[in-house]
């Protein structure tokens, strides 16, 4: 069956990408593990990752909540987002970082588009002025910003392919063409599975 064109052109233009960051920040791991007790570890390649990251992240949400300006706002993207998503929802997502324990709620800290996210803070933080900042280019606040920008990359494919569900002549898988080497969205529910690159089950 064919797939959507605007699917498509969304994997182009923003998954493939996340899995070049992904890869990227896996690379830490050879280094420093990914544990709270190295929450606090911060370089200059967390750094750069994390200012990588976190425009990716500007750029995704801008394309989510049809932002048109060149300049990002967060508190727009955040009411967008308390609108479309809600806020027990985005409080409760949780993903976890493969072969670790660890549980991270990127989401959590929005009540409304004056709160605080941390993560988002330290981006810019040290994109305006690393070194006074150093000390925010924490493994702490790239990994929320990972898994940040995993939710929204999986939240527009499945939004993307929740347009033609009742199409009968067209499928749309609601889920990236290949899995996460890194993160596990929890909780998140959707038609199909990704079991490895390109092929897909549907779920009960």
């Amino acid at each position: 069956m064919p797939d959507a064109q605007e699917r498509k052109n969304f994997i182009e233009k923003y998954w493939n990408y996340y899995r070049l960051l992904e890869s990227d920040c896996l690379q830490i791991r050879r280094y420093v593990s990914f544990r709270e007790g190295n929450f606090n570890t911060c370089s200059d390649e967390i750094i750069r990752q994390l200012i990588s990251v976190g425009a990716e992240i500007d750029h995704i949400l801008k394309e989510i909540c049809s932002v048109q300006s060149d300049e990002g706002n967060m508190k727009i993207y955040k009411n967008w987002l308390l609108e479309n998503i809600g806020q027990n929802y985005l409080n409760n997502i949780t993903l976890n970082i493969q072969e670790s324990q660890i549980m991270l709620k990127p989401f959590s800290p929005i009540r409304n588009k004056d709160s605080r996210i941390e993560w988002w803070s330290a981006y810019n933080s040290v994109k305006h002025n690393r070194w006074a900042n150093y000390e925010k280019g924490s493994l702490y606040n790239l990994l929320h910003a990972m898994a940040a920008l995993y939710f929204l990359e999986c939240f527009q494919i499945k939004k993307i392919a929740d347009k033609y569900s009742d199409d009968e002549n067209l499928l749309v898988f609601d889920v990236p063409p290949n899995s996460s080497k890194m993160l596990s969205l929890l909780n998140f529910k959707t038609r199909f599975n990704v079991t490895a690159d390109g092929l897909f089950f549907e779920t009960a």
